[in-house]
C-alpha cells in the first residue's frame, strides 16, 4: 500500500500548528520553572515530572479519519511502517480505531495469506492530550483498507 505523501499546503499547516502550540508549551513550561527555587523538595520533584510529561511536539502531527473515526497521530511513524510493510509484501491492512478517552489507538492489522504466515498487529497511540490541544488545523488524512 502507498501511503499517500503530504503535499507543501499541508506540510506547511503542520509546521505553523507545531510552532504555535512548541511556543506555548515553552512559555508554559518557563513559567513553571520561574518558582521552582520557592519550592519545598517534594514539590520540586513534582515538578520535574510535571514538565517531562509535557513534551515539545515532533515528527508530522495529523488527524488521520478511518471509518469516521479521527485521532491524532504521528504521520511520519505511520509512513515509515507501512513503508516497511510494502518491502516485505504484505497483501493486506487494516486499520480500526480502538479505546476511548486518553487510550486512544489506531490499530493495523496486516498479513500474508497466501503464504500463511506473517499476521500480525500493531498499534499506533493517539498523541498526548496536552499536545492535541494546543494543535490546531492541523491537515487530515483518510486512510483506506486495503484487502
Amino acid at each position: 500500500m502507498q501511503i499517500r505523501t503530504l503535499n507543501d499546503r499541508e506540510l506547511d499547516q503542520i509546521k505553523a500548528a507545531k510552532k504555535a502550540a512548541n511556543d506555548k508549551l515553552t512559555d508554559w513550561r518557563r513559567s513553571l520553572r520561574r518558582n521552582r527555587k520557592s519550592l519545598t523538595t517534594h514539590e520540586r520533584a513534582n515538578l520535574e515530572n510535571n514538565l517531562a510529561a509535557h513534551k515539545r511536539v515532533t515528527g508530522k502531527p495529523v488527524v488521520v479519519v478511518v471509518d469516521g473515526n479521527e485521532i491524532y497521530l504521528n504521520y511520519e511513524l505511520l509512513q515509515r511502517f507501512l513503508k516497511s510493510l510494502d518491502r516485505q509484501r504484505f497483501t493486506f491492512y487494516s486499520f480500526c480505531v480502538e479505546g476511548l478517552g486518553f487510550s486512544r489507538r489506531l490499530s493495523v492489522s496486516y498479513g500474508q495469506p497466501l503464504y500463511g504466515r506473517g499476521y500480525g498487529v500493531v498499534e499506533f497511540f493517539e498523541l498526548p492530550p496536552r499536545q492535541r490541544d494546543l494543535l490546531s488545523e492541523l491537515p487530515r488524512v483518510e486512510l483506506i483498507e486495503r484487502f
